[in-house]
C-alpha cells in the first residue's frame, strides 16, 4: 500500500484500542535494523476529534 498514488484513500473499521502511526522514514546507510514505524498518529478517537468534519449528502 506504500506504492499507493497520493489521491487514493482507504476507509476501514479500527479497533478502539488501534494506535495509528505514520509511514516509516527512509532508509538511511547506518548500520542496525531500519525502522518500521513513523511517528505515532494517536488512537483513532484522539484523531478524530482533531479532525475536521463537514456534512455530505450521498445519494446512490
Amino acid at each position: 500500500m506504500r506504492e499507493l498514488s497520493g489521491n487514493i484513500t482507504w476507509t476501514s473499521r479500527l479497533k478502539v484500542t488501534s494506535v495509528l502511526h505514520q509511514a516509516p522514514p527512509p532508509r538511511t546507510a547506518k548500520v542496525g535494523r531500519p525502522r518500521t514505524k513513523g511517528p505515532r498518529l494517536g488512537t483513532p478517537g484522539n484523531l478524530a476529534k482533531a479532525a475536521t468534519w463537514r456534512n455530505a449528502v450521498v445519494r446512490r
